[in-house]
C-alpha cells in the first residue's frame, strides 16, 4: 500500500475488454433527465443508459478463451448468439467471475442498444466505434476514479489478478431523437457528467487513454521582477523594486484566485526579496528567489480566512472607537468564566466535554487479533480510561453553492474526518445537517411571499435554491449511509426579501449592544424607490454538518513527537479537485471566475474514508500500544495546510518527497499535488519503526491506502523536493507559513435600518374584514414555509439507527412524524449504563436584520429550549458550538456581528452558566455577480443577514428520559390530561423577524430576546426535576405556539381544544390573538396528567420559576371520546372560536411542501404514496394513519441474560 506512483504499466502489451453492466439511472431519473435536456435538444423523446466496464488484461490471459465465455457481440451493436462457457473450465469460470462481478449479461440476444454486448480492444493506441446518437461518459483521461480503485481492489481479492490488471468504468447513453441523428459533437451535455473529473467521447477511447498517463505538468514560478543578485543602498530603486514586486504578485494573486490581502501581499514580497521600503533598505535574511506556485497556494491556504479566522482574531474599532476584546476573545471569555466539564477547546479539531458517569461507560471492542471475538471493559478499565464526548460542527457553504451534491457530501465527510482526528484518534457517533437557503420557488407550487423577489435570479455558475434542496441533502445523507454514520438532527430555513437599506445617521460613539429596534425619526422611507431597499438572502447557502463522537482519556490531547518521525497520508489519492478550495470560500461567492469556483470543490469517497476510520479505530483499541503519535485530517488546503500543521504540532521542520503521495492523476504538477483538496485523507506521525510495522499490518488488513512522505527534521525548514523533475518544489522556513502573518485591523460603523411596524391584525395585507378568513390565510401559508414545513424529505434520505447507539431522533410516536426537538445517544452498549449525550439546535437569522445581538440570544436560547426535552441533569452540562455566517466586510455587518458575539460571549453565556468551547466562522456571505440587459452591464448582490447557528450539547444522565412532542390520549396516559404552556417571555409577543411577518413580505420593527436568563435556569432546572411528571414537550418556535401545539397533535394524532383567553393581552382585538397565536419568543408546551398538575407547578415554583408564567390552556380530544371533535384542533377565546380545522387536513398541508420537493427528486408516485398514506387519518371514526408503526417485534436476538455474559465480574 506504501507503493510509490511511479510504477507503470507496459501499456503496447496490454489489451481492453469492453463489456456493458446494468441499467445506469432509472426509469423516472431518466424522465427527469429527459425534461431538462430537452431545453438543448428539443427533439428528444427518450433517454436510456447502461454502465460500460473496461477491463484492462493481463498480458498472460488467454484472450481468445475471454472471447468465448464473454462474448455476444462481434461489433457493438450487432446482434449475434452467444457461445456459453464450457464446463470445467477454471479460466472460464473466472471470466464469468468477472462478468457477474461487473454486471454483464453473458448469452442471450442483443436487441436493444441497452442490452449486453462485448469488445475487445486488441491495438492499445486504437480507438472503438460507439451507437448512432449515444455519448459515452467516461472518468478525466489519465486519472484513476474511486470507483476503480475499489472495483480492482475486489477483483484481485476475488483472486483475478492473473486475468486482469485495472478496471474502469463509464456510462453510455442513448438519445432517442424524433429527428433522427443528432450531431451530439456541437451539443451542450453538461447534464451529464460532472467536468471536474468527467469527461465525454463520441467513441470508445483506446485502452492507452482510459489507463494510461498523462505528460507530467511543471512547477511553475511567479516573477517577481527583483534581480536575484541585486543589492543596492539606493532607497529610490530598492522602493521601484519592491512595487514592481507587489504589483506582479498581485495580479498572481487575482489570476490564481489566492484570496491574498494586500497587508500579506507585502509580507510575501518582504520574505522573498528583503526590500523593507519603510527604510529603504534590504535585509540579508531573505530568501533570495521567487516565489514557487506551490509555495504560493500553500500560504494562501494556510492564511486563508477560512483556515485562520482572521477577522475573528482582528483588533476591532466601531464608531470611531477601539474595543478592548476581539471577536474570538469574547468567544473564549464564556470558557473562561465556565470551564466545567470541558476537558479541550479552542486547540484541535474538535472539542472534548467530559461524559456523564464516565467511571460507568464500558467500551465494547474486539478482545483478540482475529476480531471474531469481542468483549466490554471491565468497571476498572472504564473507570482509569474514561470515555469522553467529542462535538464538533462545521460549514460547507461555498461548495454547496457551486456544486450542491458533492459540496454537501464532502462538508459531511470533512466534519466526520474532524470528530475521528482528535488527539491521537476518536471515534465518529452520529451526525447533524442543516440548510439555510433563499426561497425555493417550487414549479408550480409557488408560494405568495415568493412573488416579491421573483426577479431576483442567480448568478450562471451557481446553484438555484432548489437544486441544493434536491441534490444537496441527498449528498450528505449519501456520504453519512455509506461511511456508517446515523444522521439525527437538522434544521431547514429559506428567506429571501427586499429589506430597507441600512443607513448611518450619526457618528456619535454609542456603545450599545442594540441595535436600533424602531423607526427613526431621522430617517423617511420612500417604499417606491428601489433605491433605497437592498435584497438580503441565502444565495450562497449555508450548509451545516456536525455532531458528537467519543475518544479515550489517554488519547485525547495531541503530543509532540520526535526529530526523525515518519510522515504519514492516510487515505486516497490527489485528484485535480478542491483546488483552492480554502481561499475560495474566503470570497464572496462569485467574486472570482465560474472555472476557479468550480475547481475549489472537493468530490467524495465515503467507502474509503470508512477504511481510514477502521485504521484509526484498531490504533487506538490499542491503548497506550496506539502507534499514532499525532493525527490531522485533511481538508481545506489540502497537504498543504494539514502537513505543515502537523509538523508545526511539534514545532519541527520536515523534508517531504512530492511523488511519494499517492495519485489518482499522474499528470498533477507539484502545486496540484501539494494543495488539492482530495477528501478522505488524514495525515499521521508516527515516531518508531515497530509502530510503523504495526500501522502497516492494520493498514494493509483494513485494505486502506497509506504512504510514507517524509520525516520531520530539527532544522525548522519545510522542504519538499520532487525526484520526477528532480527540483525543490517548497523551501519555506517554518515561521514564514506560522510565524507573525500581518495581523489584521477592522473598522465599522453602526448603520440603522429604517423600519415599519408590522401589522399584527393582518388587515393591511388582507383585503378580508373577518378574522377566520385571515387566520385561516396565515395559518396556510405558515404551514407551506420550508421552516415550519414537514422536514420529511430531508429525514428519510438518512439512515438514523445505524450503529445502534441511536436513543432519539427526528422522527417521534408510533405515526413517525420529524418534530423532535433534541437527538440522543447512548454511551455504550452495556445494558447497566443509561447515560449519554444529547445536541439540539438553535438559529434565528431573520431578526438579525433588525437587531443582531437579539438574533444571538435567541439561538442561544432555543438551543438550550430544544435540548431541554433530554435528561441532562445540569444546565451548566451544556456546551455550545457557535457558527457565524456574516458578510463582514460589508458597511455595518462587521458592527453587528461584533455586538452579536459580544451579546453571547460577554453577556449571555456567562449569565446562563455555559460556554463556548468550539466553532467555526463562514465571513464572506454574500453572492456578487452581473448581468447583461440589452447594452448594459447590470452588478446584482444578494447579502445574508448575519446567521449565527448554535449547536448544543450536554451529557445526558439517563437517555431513557427523553421527552418528545407526541400528545397522548386519555387512553394512553390513563386520565385525562392537561396542556400547560410555560412563558419565557415575561409576556411580551413581539412579531418581528418571525415567520408570520415572512409570509407577508414584512420584517417588522419589535424582536422577541431573552428577556430574563435568571428564569431560563430555572425553567431548565424544573424541567429536569419535574420530568416524571411529564408526559409530553414541546418547545415554541418557528410559527409560534400555534405552530408548536399543531405539531404536537401531528405526533399524535389526537385532536385539540385550546383557549388562548389567559394568554390574550387585555384588548382582546384580532392583533393582540394574532400575536398570541403566532409570536416566536422562547416558552415550551408540556402535557401533564390532570392530577399532578398541582405537583409539577410545585416543582417549578420550588425551582425559582413563577408560577404565574404557567398557563393551563386545555387538553386533548380523543377518538376514546366518540366526540366529532378529536379530528379537529380548535382555538378558543373563552367559548367564542377563533379557529377550527381538521388535523389531517392540516398535517395535509404542512407535509406538502415536503412532498413537492420530494417528488422533484425521487420517484414521483411513490412520493405521492407516502403523502397519501401519512395525511389520511381520522381519530375520530378510529381510521388511523397508514403509516402508523406498531413495536410488536418477536425478539430472537440474545435475551438480557446472555448479554450479562459478555460482561466480565465487577
Amino acid at each position: 500500500m506504501a507503493a510509490s506512483n511511479n510504477d507503470s504499466l507496459d501499456l503496447q502489451s496490454h489489451k481492453m475488454l469492453i463489456l456493458s453492466g446494468k441499467e445506469a439511472i432509472s426509469q423516472f431519473r431518466s424522465v427527469a433527465l429527459l425534461n431538462k435536456l430537452k431545453a438543448t435538444i428539443p427533439t428528444l423523446t427518450s433517454i436510456s443508459s447502461v454502465f460500460i466496464n473496461f477491463v484492462s488484461l493481463n498480458p498472460n490471459c488467454d484472450i481468445n478463451q475471454a472471447s468465448r465465455t464473454l462474448k455476444t457481440t462481434n461489433n457493438v451493436g450487432e446482434a449475434i448468439e452467444s457461445s456459453l462457457p464450457a464446463d470445467g473450465l477454471e479460466t472460464d469460470s473466472k471470466w464469468v467471475t468477472l462478468a457477474r462481478l461487473l454486471d454483464h449479461q453473458i448469452g442471450g440476444v442483443s436487441v436493444q442498444p441497452t442490452d449486453s454486448f462485448f469488445a475487445i480492444s486488441e491495438n492499445s493506441d486504437t480507438s472503438c466505434p460507439i451507437p448512432k446518437n449515444s455519448v459515452l461518459v467516461i472518468p478525466r483521461l489519465g486519472t484513476t476514479s474511486p470507483w476503480s480503485s475499489k472495483a480492482t481492489d475486489i477483483v484481485f481479492t476475488c483472486g483475478l489478478g492473473d486475468i486482469v490488471s485495472q478496471v474502469e468504468r463509464g456510462i453510455l447513453y442513448f438519445l432517442n431523437s424524433s429527428s433522427g441523428p443528432l450531431d451530439l459533437s456541437a451539443t451542450n451535455l453538461d447534464l451529464l457528467y460532472d467536468p471536474m473529473t468527467e469527461q465525454t467521447c463520441l467513441f470508445f477511447p483506446p485502452q492507452s487513454s482510459i489507463f494510461g498517463r498523462g505528460e507530467v505538468r511543471l512547477l511553475n514560478y511567479v516573477d517577481l521582477g527583483v534581480p536575484l543578485e541585486f543589492d543596492s543602498f539606493d532607497s529610490q530603486l530598492l522602493s521601484s523594486y519592491y512595487d514592481l514586486a507587489v504589483k506582479k504578485l498581485a495580479s498572481a494573486n487575482k489570476e490564481k484566485g489566492l484570496a491574498l490581502a494586500d497587508d500579506e501581499i507585502e509580507y510575501l514580497v518582504k520574505a522573498y526579496t528583503g526590500i523593507d521600503p519603510s527604510t529603504g533598505t534590504r535585509s540579508s535574511n531573505r530568501l533570495s528567489r521567487n516565489p514557487t506556485d506551490a509555495e504560493l497556494m500553500m500560504f494562501a491556504q494556510v492564511n486563508s480566512e477560512h483556515c485562520r479566522h482572521k477577522i475573528f482574531g482582528a483588533d476591532w474599532t466601531l464608531d470611531n472607537e477601539k474595543k478592548p476584546h476581539s471577536l474570538f476573545g469574547m468567544i473564549k471569555n464564556s470558557q473562561t468564566l465556565n470551564p466545567d466539564y470541558v476537558l479541550s477547546a479552542y486547540s484541535d479539531n474538535a472539542a472534548v466535554l467530559e461524559s456523564c458517569n464516565s467511571t460507568l461507560i464500558r467500551r465494547f471492542y474486539p478482545q483478540s487479533s482475529d476480531k471474531n471475538s469481542y468483549r466490554f471493559c471491565s468497571l476498572q478499565e472504564a473507570t482509569a480510561d474514561h470515555v469522553n464526548i467529542v462535538i464538533k460542527v462545521e460549514t460547507h457553504n461555498h461548495p454547496t453553492a457551486v456544486s450542491p451534491f458533492p459540496g454537501a457530501a464532502t462538508g459531511t465527510g470533512g466534519e466526520i474526518r474532524d470528530e475521528g482526528a482528535v488527539g491521537l484518534g476518536s471515534k465518529p457517533k452520529c451526525g447533524l445537517v442543516g440548510y439555510t437557503v433563499s426561497d425555493m420557488r417550487i414549479p408550480g407550487f409557488e408560494q405568495p411571499w415568493e412573488a416579491s423577489t421573483s426577479s431576483v435570479d442567480y448568478p450562471p455558475h451557481i446553484s438555484s435554491s432548489l437544486d441544493i434542496m434536491i441534490e444537496a441533502p441527498i449528498g450528505a445523507a449519501a456520504f453519512a449511509n455509506e461511511f456508517g454514520r446515523p444522521a439525527i438532527l437538522g434544521y431547514f430555513r429559506t428567506f429571501l426579501e427586499k429589506v430597507p437599506k441600512a443607513i448611518q445617521i450619526s457618528q456619535s460613539n454609542d456603545n450599545s449592544s442594540e441595535i436600533s429596534q424602531t423607526p427613526s425619526k431621522k430617517i423617511k422611507l420612500d417604499e417606491s424607490d428601489s433605491q433605497q431597499y437592498e435584497v438580503r438572502g441565502f444565495h450562497k447557502p449555508i450548509m451545516i454538518a456536525g455532531g458528537m463522537g467519543s475518544v479515550r482519556s489517554q488519547h485525547m490531547l495531541k503530543n509532540g513527537f520526535g526529530i526523525g518521525s515518519k510522515l504519514i497520508v492516510l487515505g486516497g489519492p490527489s485528484l485535480l479537485i478542491g483546488l483552492g478550495g480554502g481561499a475560495a470560500s474566503s470570497l464572496a461567492g462569485g467574486s472570482q471566475s465560474a472555472d476557479l469556483d468550480f475547481a475549489s470543490v472537493q468530490r467524495p469517497n465515503p467507502e474509503l474514508e470508512r477504511r481510514c476510520q477502521m485504521v484509526i479505530d484498531a490504533c487506538t483499541q490499542l491503548g497506550q500500544l496506539n502507534p499514532i503519535a499525532c493525527i490531522h485530517d485533511v481538508g481545506a488546503g489540502g497537504l498543504s495546510n494539514a502537513l505543515p500543521e502537523l509538523v508545526w504540532e511539534s514545532k519541527a521542520g520536515a523534508v517531504i518527497e512530492i511523488r511519494k503521495v499517492l495519485s489518482g492523476d499522474h499528470s498533477l504538477s507539484p502545486m496540484e499535488i501539494w494543495c488539492n483538496e482530495a477528501q478522505e485523507r488524514y495525515v499521521l506521525a508516527i515516531e518508531t519503526e515497530e509502530n510503523l510495522q504495526v500501522f502497516s499490518e492494520i493498514a494493509l488488513r483494513e485494505r486502506c491506502p497509506f504512504a510514507i512522505v517524509g520525516e520531520t527534521t530539527e532544522e525548522k525548514q519545510l522542504i519538499v523536493t520532487d525526484s520526477h523533475f528532480n527540483n525543490t518544489v517548497i523551501d519555506l522556513p517554518m515561521e514564514v507559513l506560522f510565524g507573525k502573518p500581518p495581523k489584521m485591523s477592522y473598522s465599522d460603523n453602526k448603520l440603522t435600518r429604517p423600519l415599519m411596524s408590522f401589522d399584527s391584525s393582518l388587515s393591511s395585507y388582507i383585503p378580508s374584514s373577518q378574522l377566520n378568513d385571515r387566520l385561516n390565510d396565515c395559518v396556510d401559508r405558515l404551514l407551506h414555509l420550508p421552516a415550519i414545513a414537514s422536514k420529511s424529505f430531508l429525514v428519510t434520505i438518512g439512515d438514523r439507527s445505524v450503529t445502534g447507539l441511536v436513543s432519539r431522533e427526528q422522527m417521534v410516536g408510533p405515526y413517525q412524524v420529524p418534530v423532535a426537538d433534541v437527538a440522543v445517544t447512548r454511551s455504550t452498549y452495556d445494558v447497566e449504563c443509561i447515560s449519554g449525550e444529547a445536541m439540539a439546535m438553535g438559529e434565528r437569522p431573520a431578526i438579525a436584520l433588525i437587531s443582531g445581538p437579539s438574533s444571538a440570544r435567541m439561538a442561544v436560547g432555543e438551543s438550550i429550549t430544544n435540548i431541554a426535552a433530554a435528561s441532562i441533569e445540569s444546565i451548566k452540562r451544556i456546551k455550545l458550538s457557535a457558527n457565524w455566517m456574516s458578510a463582514a466586510k460589508v458597511s455595518g455587518e462587521g458592527y453587528q456581528l461584533y455586538e452579536a458575539v459580544k451579546a453571547i460571549g460577554i453577556d449571555l453565556c456567562p449569565q446562563l452558566g455555559i460556554s463556548i468551547p468550539v466553532g467555526k466562522d463562514s465571513l464572506s456571505m454574500q453572492m456578487k455577480w452581473t448581468k447583461n440587459e440589452g447594452s448594459t452591464t447590470v452588478s446584482e448582490n444578494v447579502v445574508s443577514p448575519l446567521s449565527l447557528v448554535i449547536t448544543a450539547f450536554a451529557s445526558v444522565d439517563d437517555v431513557r428520559a427523553t421527552l418528545t412532542p407526541q400528545l397522548l390520549s386519555d387512553e394512553d396516559s390513563g386520565e385525562k390530561t392537561r396542556l400547560l404552556f410555560i412563558d419565557l417571555a415575561s409576556s411580551k409577543q413581539r412579531m418581528g423577524g418571525s415567520c408570520l411577518a415572512q409570509v407577508y413580505n414584512q420584517i417588522g420593527d419589535s424582536v422577541p430576546d431573552v428577556e430574563d436568563p435568571a428564569a431560563l435556569v430555572s425553567f431548565f432546572s424544573a424541567m429536569h426535576k419535574a420530568r416524571d411528571n411529564i408526559l409530553a414537550y414541546h418547545d415554541r418556535s418557528d410559527g409560534g405556539l400555534f405552530l408548536t401545539l399543531l405539531e404536537m397533535s401531528f405526533a399524535g394524532h389526537v385532536g385539540l381544544d385550546i383557549d388562548i383567553e389567559k394568554i390574550v393581552s387585555n384588548s382582546g382585538s384580532d392583533g393582540s390573538i394574532i400575536e398570541a397565536l403566532f409570536n416566536e419568543e422562547l416558552g415550551a408546551v408540556i402535557q401533564v396528567k390532570a392530577s399532578l398538575v398541582s405537583t409539577v407547578l410545585q416543582t417549578f415554583s420550588e425551582c425559582g420559576f413563577s408560577n404565574d408564567s404557567i398557563y393551563d390552556i386545555g387538553g386533548v380530544v380523543c377518538g376514546s371520546d366518540g366526540s366529532p371533535k378529536a379530528d379537529f384542533a380548535e382555538f378558543r377565546i373563552g367559548e367564542k372560536v377563533v379557529f377550527s380545522k381538521k388535523v389531517s387536513e392540516l398535517m395535509r398541508m404542512w407535509s406538502e411542501t415536503s412532498y413537492q420537493v420530494q417528488k422533484l427528486r425521487d420517484n414521483p408516485i411513490t412520493s405521492l404514496s407516502e403523502f397519501e398514506t401519512t395525511t389520511e387519518f381520522s381519530a375520530a371514526s378510529k381510521q388511523l394513519s397508514g403509516s402508523k408503526v406498531d413495536f410488536l417485534i418477536q425478539d430472537y436476538r440474545p435475551t438480557k441474560e446472555k448479554l450479562y455474559e459478555l460482561l466480565p465480574p465487577k
